[in-house]
């Protein structure tokens, strides 16, 4: 009577097929992997000046929104201009920004902007229109722009992104 069963060739052959197919798997991992880094960085921007819109309206002041590009970028929304997002909250002090977000909460993604501030008026939460910022992880990217009405977007730019409509 013949034993049943696997040999050790056949065992070796599937392992070598696994990690043939694994390994092929690799890149369009990583690649989806940084194409949602992205989109999530790009839509937590366009939320936050959403955000920022309806507090200017619903407290009946101004609220600023200061950004700051490059590679340790960050951004912080506040009710006072010139709120420095990089500055630390001292411990006896408030912190000036009501939301604060950076590149340490959005690894690999780079976020490059000409304006260095965005202001939603008390009145009507109009703030003046245009792309806020760029967003990028490697070949890919994304920019969030405003309205002449205030609302903010999030699009991609080239490549499909997910949960992104193109620019």
């Amino acid at each position: 009577m013949r034993a049943r069963g696997f040999s050790f060739i056949e065992l070796l052959l599937v392992v070598a097929i696994v990690a043939l197919l694994a390994a092929l798997g690799m890149p369009s991992y990583a690649d989806l992997s940084a194409r949602q880094r992205l989109a999530a960085a790009s839509e937590q921007l366009a939320a936050d000046l959403q955000q920022a819109r309806f507090d200017a309206v619903q407290a009946g002041r101004d609220v600023h929104v200061s950004l700051r590009g490059g590679t340790q970028w960050c951004y912080a929304v506040s009710m006072a201009p010139g709120c420095d997002c990089q500055q630390p909250a001292a411990p006896t002090l408030p912190a000036c920004a009501l939301r604060r977000n950076d590149a340490a909460a959005h690894p690999d993604v780079q976020l490059a902007t000409d304006r260095q501030q965005a202001v939603f008026d008390a009145r009507m939460g109009r703030a003046a229109p245009g792309v806020v910022a760029r967003l990028s992880v490697g070949e890919r990217s994304a920019e969030v722009q405003l309205t002449a009405s205030g609302r903010a977007r999030a699009c991609g730019l080239g490549a499909d992104l997910p949960g992104l409509p193109r620019c």
